[in-house]
């Protein structure tokens, strides 16, 4: 393991879009194009032509949760030599599945909030009688959206009322939680063998949508809490995981509750920060995958590396921007102009950024353009109108 560390790879981007903003960046040799991923067999198919087709292909590392999925399930379809940088089949699908996961982590003694799996109209309408308002309703699945969003808040009837009448079918199973208010926490870290070898912290400052929940924008890194990571070694080991990994913490702002939000088989969308704190959990992550077949027991490696600094704060103006853009008809025009004005001045005061680098600035400037051009084309229609939502 510690042998092969930080051994370099050509890195080959495959997916459904050529002129994605990621194809633009000098780290990437060749560009691979695959079917979209909803076509599960379809994909797999185009993945092992291209097994076929360059036999020095060592790795595949997903990215998106479903491409883990689809992985997980063909599986067998890939060549013996090629690594897949993910957990094991059956420990991704049990993370994938909320449901699943969460009566998982309660069995082992971690603390998760109420919750039940709702299929319909009159089951919703039920559970949330049983739970009672403030609650939380998310989807089975994390890469599926309900309403557009990640996870909608209910507060009271007002919010249960056009749900009830326009039930989302495509959503599938969804799950209703008892809400509980505080700051997220983000565990990220690399295991071998159901041992964490390497780990970091960051509390999720703010996301994208002003009730808390959507896609964090803001994060601050801390020193590892050993209450969460306790839990996260105990899930970590009863499963035997191997592999990148991301566990979501939920604590109440008084510090009375702690709550299990999800277990994340893959690297989380701020995997860059780990790397400025010292903690390349990309690199580990593919070292673990070479040495999933050795035997013998991984060598102690230091959780934290010495260059490891608490109190850092990373933002994305980018997805600041997103979100401004996404929710642009809930805001009144002083808050679309101050919600801008709050973007720009944690781009400024930030220690680090989402996505920009000097020596390849390329994908970040393609990842704006279309974005910023969208969010100036929609302020200057809310101007010409003088609408104040």
């Amino acid at each position: 393991f510690r042998r092969v560390l930080f051994r370099s790879f050509g890195v080959r981007l495959a997916s459904e879009d050529p002129t994605s903003p990621e194809a633009s960046s000098n780290a990437i040799e060749e560009r691979v194009v695959l079917p979209p991923v909803a076509h599960e067999s379809s994909w797999i198919d185009a993945l092992c032509e291209e097994f076929v087709r360059d036999k020095s292909i060592s790795h595949v590392f997903p990215i998106g949760e479903a491409e883990i999925a689809a992985l997980g399930e063909y599986r067998e379809a890939l060549p013996r030599y090629v690594s897949v940088v993910s957990p094991d089949p059956q420990v991704a699908s049990l993370c994938l599945d909320k449901a699943r996961s969460l009566e998982h982590a309660l069995r082992l003694g971690v603390p998760t909030p109420e919750s039940i799996t709702i299929l319909d109209q009159e089951g919703l309408r039920t559970s949330v009688r049983q739970i009672g308002f403030p609650c939380i309703l998310k989807p089975n699945k994390s890469f599926v959206r309900i309403g557009g969003e990640k996870a909608l808040i209910l507060e009271g009837e007002a919010d249960l009322s056009p749900l009830i009448q326009d039930w989302p079918p495509e959503t599938g199973p969804v799950l209703l939680q008892r809400l509980v208010r505080g700051e997220r926490r983000n565990c990220h870290f690399v295991a071998h063998k159901g041992q964490i070898v390497a780990r970091c912290e960051d509390i999720v400052i703010r996301s994208d949508r002003r009730n808390g929940t959507g896609i964090g924008v803001q994060w601050k890194s801390v020193k590892p809490t050993e209450e969460l990571w306790d839990f996260c070694d105990t899930l970590c080991r009863d499963l035997e995981y191997h592999g990148p990994g991301n566990i979501q913490f939920l604590r109440a702002g008084d510090g009375s509750e702690l709550a299990f939000l999800e277990f994340n088989p893959r690297l989380s969308l701020v995997a860059g920060f780990a790397v400025r704190l010292g903690v390349n959990l990309p690199a580990l992550a593919v070292e673990g995958a070479m040495a999933w077949g050795d035997s013998s027991a991984p060598p102690p490696i230091k959780r934290e590396a010495s260059t490891y600094q608490s109190g850092l704060v990373m933002h994305s103006l980018f997805g600041d921007l997103q979100g401004i853009l996404e929710t642009r008809s809930e805001l009144k025009s002083n808050e679309l102009f101050r919600s801008l004005g709050v973007a720009c001045r944690n781009f400024f005061t930030a220690d680090e950024h989402f996505s920009w680098s000097l020596s390849d600035p390329l994908p970040t400037l393609l990842l704006y353009r279309d974005l910023i051009f969208r969010l100036a084309l929609a302020s200057f229609r809310r101007i010409r109108r003088g609408v104040s939502l």
